[in-house]
């Protein structure tokens, strides 16, 4: 009997056929370095995805329950094997298997063959929370990656929702509905911080112009756009003096937010040359902190000399369930580094979804991404714009009140003594209000 371990060919006529050489074969396998030709092993049930939520009782019931059909998977360093699921909503509907149900991400463990649930979505939608909304229609692809503590992630795309990610070592807690958004790759803000000065105190900065701005940061360290910058903050090496003089709700002019910025008008509190020493440093505070996210990178944006430059400090951990605002401070002294400006004034693009996601040197690619694209037909409106100017001190009173950046307060309208000149609070806190 001949040895077929010659390969297939299929070159010459069948009447021709080399000796050792097959012209078709089906289902066989070749085990390297042996040469024999096998049968090609067939498949057998290694495990249900039993998911973690039946929704067909009335009442529903929490128990593991089959039915579940697999739209995607990521096979982990160690093997295992993430497994995406959904249950169909089969009510109301001949096509159910392409309707969204109930969500669920689980892992399979060949070792052993079992399979468990990582997280369930049955809660989000009687919580008016987002599902994960899988869909058999819309097959899932993803990668994992591992983080320099040895902890695993996995990140994921269907074409059809955000591109999300999980950490496999600390999964949303099924049955407790949370914020979905919480899991987009590319991260949203629900608040945006707000930077105000809060004092002068002491510190190495040279004379010129100091604003802030911050980005928050969450987790695994992927940072939103800076959105808002605080009002500039002029710094020379005339002395702070003053307090702020509170009577009843009443706050008259004198100095910063409270009383540590020069109570004297711009004749006094004059100017000197460009990165002159002042001795003086700044404290913002920085409120309306997104609970979503873990850490804020503030920016100091400062103008010397004409030229306007960026540095970033060190990110700053907060927990806003203890408070949703916290001060930052800046006194010259800081480890910093640069920043560019257009980091800063230019957004960064954000995108709604990708076909498809690959990992190249440790590097995540999305491709064919998705923009949003948001249309509100503003432009029919925009040309029947009208402003006009509103009297804020129309019965012309001494002190009067003003609503500024730091809410009302009472301002004295009339020049002192030294010049008909708005004093160094008005400048900050009512930008723009005109004396009489």
């Amino acid at each position: 009997m001949g040895k077929f371990n010659k390969g297939l060919h299929r070159d010459t006529d069948p009447l021709d056929q080399p000796e050792g050489t097959y012209r078709y074969a089906k289902n066989i396998a070749i085990e390297p370095n042996s040469g024999a030709v096998q049968f090609e092993r067939g498949t057998e049930m290694s495990s249900l995805i039993l998911g973690a939520y039946n929704p067909l009782p009335s009442p529903p019931v929490v128990a593991p329950t089959a039915g579940y059909r697999a739209v995607g998977k990521i096979v982990l360093q160690d093997d295992k094997v993430v497994i995406f699921s959904v249950f169909p909503d089969i009510s109301g509907s001949q096509t159910y298997w392409l309707n969204a149900g109930i969500s669920e991400i689980g892992i399979f463990d060949p070792v052993d063959n079992t399979y468990t649930t990582l997280y369930n979505d049955y809660a989000q939608v009687p919580n008016n929370e987002k599902p994960l909304n899988f869909r058999q229609e819309y097959p899932i692809q993803g990668e994992y990656k591992i983080d320099s503590t040895g902890r695993v992630s996995i990140y994921w795309t269907d074409d059809n929702e955000v591109m999300r990610f999980m950490r496999i070592y600390a999964p949303p807690t099924t049955g407790v509905a949370f914020d979905i958004e919480t899991l987009n790759i590319f991260p949203l803000l629900s608040t945006a911080p707000f930077p105000i000065l809060n004092t002068i105190i002491s510190g190495v900065l040279g004379s010129g112009m100091y604003a802030l701005t911050v980005a928050l940061v969450n987790d695994e360290g992927t940072p939103t756009n800076y959105v808002n910058i605080s009002n500039w903050v002029k710094i020379t090496d005339d002395a702070e003096s003053g307090s702020v003089a509170e009577v009843g709700q009443s706050v008259f002019v004198t100095g910063h937010h409270t009383g540590n910025l020069n109570n004297m008008s711009v004749m006094t509190y004059d100017g000197c040359p460009a990165d002159f020493p002042s001795g003086k440093g700044i404290t913002w505070t920085v409120s309306n902190l997104d609970p979503r996210y873990s850490f804020i990178r503030p920016v100091i944006v400062y103008k010397i000399g004409g030229v306007i430059e960026c540095i970033k400090l060190q990110d700053i951990d907060y927990d806003a369930a203890i408070s949703t605002s916290m001060d930052v401070s800046y006194t010259g002294n800081e480890t910093a580094e640069a920043e560019l400006l257009t980091n800063i004034l230019i957004a960064r693009e954000s995108y709604v979804k990708a076909k498809t996601v690959s990992q190249v040197d440790d590097v995540l690619y999305w491709g064919n991404l998705v923009k949003s694209k948001i249309d509100v037909d503003y432009q029919p409106y925009a040309n029947n714009i009208e402003i006009e100017a509103v009297y804020g001190n129309p019965n012309f009173q001494s002190n009067a009140w003003i609503q500024g950046i730091n809410g009302w307060q009472q301002v004295n309208m009339r020049p002192d003594q030294s010049g008909a000149q708005r004093t160094a609070h008005e400048q900050y806190f009512h930008k723009g209000l005109q004396r009489i």
